[in-house]
């Protein structure tokens, strides 16, 4: 079982409810189900999968518990960031690193992220299935995990970070960049510190047909 000391940071096993404008969201562990390679027996429920998973989390934390404490972010917004770098980033650390930067900078200087990955989030996006572009061209869809529509962070995590990019968040490479792009055909990132760079290297380097 997961101890008291851990259920103190608001990860709690029972539901998570936050209320925006009219509608009530409610969250099911969202964000802490850490991603590891698990071995279970066939008749293992599913409780103690979730158990199991939440345990892992602790680990992460328990590990990282003085970078977290010096963080300026809650542990929700710490699991809620680094969903989000995790969608956009996907893979080697200094990508995470860097783009948890700029995220940084655009938070700290109250932009909007604009993060097309919460809008693939909002949309009900299925990445087996749909086109990519969807996320790009729904800037305006109604929801407040739109991240084009709402400054800072939406209520919750979009997707359950790993370790890696839980490192990324709290320990990001400092830049004065507030944009990149990832190119659609080699899915290389750039950098840039201003919105006209930035699209031109949208025009350059995404295919939104």
């Amino acid at each position: 079982m997961i101890k008291s000391g851990f259920l103190h940071l608001n990860l709690h096993i029972h539901l998570l409810q936050m209320k925006c404008s009219k509608t009530t969201y409610v969250f099911i562990l969202r964000g802490l189900y850490c991603p590891n390679t698990y071995e279970f027996y066939k008749e293992t429920t599913a409780k103690d999968v979730t158990l199991k998973m939440l345990d892992q989390t602790k680990v992460v934390y328990e590990a990282n518990k003085e970078a977290i404490a010096k963080s300026k972010l809650s542990i929700h917004e710490l699991y809620t960031l680094a969903s989000i770098v995790q969608y956009e980033g996907g893979g080697d650390e200094t990508t995470l690193r860097t783009i948890a930067g700029v995220f940084y900078n655009r938070l700290n200087q109250g932009m909007l992220l604009q993060s097309s990955v919460t809008v693939c989030y909002a949309i009900d996006f299925d990445r087996q299935t749909d086109k990519w572009q969807a996320c790009e061209v729904n800037a305006e869809f109604d929801s407040p995990y739109n991240t084009y529509l709402h400054k800072g962070l939406p209520p919750g995590p979009i997707e359950n970070p790993g370790e890696k990019v839980f490192k990324a968040v709290l320990n990001p490479i400092e830049t004065e960049y507030l944009y990149f792009v990832a190119d659609t055909k080699t899915v290389k990132y750039s950098l840039q510190k201003t919105l006209s760079e930035h699209n031109q290297n949208v025009k350059d380097h995404v295919n939104l047909k």
